[in-house]
C-alpha cells in the first residue's frame, strides 16, 4: 500500500515539475522598441517574445531595415 503511494506521489512529481517550470518560463516576454523620431509618438514595439535572444533577432532584422535606427533601438522585458 506504501509503495503504491509513494509511486504515485514520484510520478506525480514527474509530470508537474516539468509543467510548473515551463509556466514559469512564461513570466517574462521579450520585445524590441524603437524611439526614432520616424516610428511615431509612440514608438515602435516589436512583437512579444519568450526569449531574449528571440526578441533581439527581431531587433537586429528591424536595425538590418532601417539602418539609421541605430541607437533608439532596445530590448526590454514585461512580466
Amino acid at each position: 500500500m506504501h509503495k503504491r503511494i509513494i509511486l504515485a506521489f514520484l510520478l506525480l512529481l514527474i509530470v508537474l515539475l516539468p509543467l510548473n517550470q515551463s509556466v514559469a518560463s512564461l513570466a517574462n516576454t521579450y520585445y524590441f522598441t524603437c524611439n526614432h523620431p520616424s516610428e511615431g509618438a509612440n514608438g515602435l514595439t516589436g512583437q512579444s517574445r519568450a526569449t531574449y535572444m528571440m526578441a533581439r533577432q527581431d531587433e537586429l532584422k528591424h536595425l538590418n531595415d532601417h539602418a539609421d535606427h541605430k541607437g533608439y533601438t532596445t530590448v526590454v522585458t514585461k512580466q
